[in-house]
């Protein structure tokens, strides 16, 4: 994942490569209406930080470097699967 800090390119002061932030999303929605008359719903929010380690992709973002996050999908609670393997069966 690479976020690109708003503004111009000679703003930004390098690359770091860093972990993603634990947060989350506070929503919010503006009403419109396009040229032919018909309302839309423009999704708006702000992004809340719930921790205060300044290693992360916001933090990078915040003092203007292009933030780099490696990342994966797995959702596996690993732990909670090595202590469940006793379970496991064979029919």
């Amino acid at each position: 994942n690479v976020n690109i800090p708003a503004g111009t390119i000679d703003t930004i002061k390098g690359i770091k490569v860093c972990r993603q932030a634990r947060g989350r999303w506070i929503e919010d929605f503006q009403v419109g209406t396009d040229p032919h008359g018909r309302q839309y719903y423009w999704m708006k929010g702000s992004y809340h930080k719930e921790e205060q380690p300044d290693d992360t992709d916001i933090d990078a973002l915040d003092a203007r470097y292009v933030s780099v996050v490696p990342i994966m999908f797995d959702l596996t609670d690993h732990a909670a699967k090595d202590s469940l393997s006793h379970l496991q069966a064979e029919f």
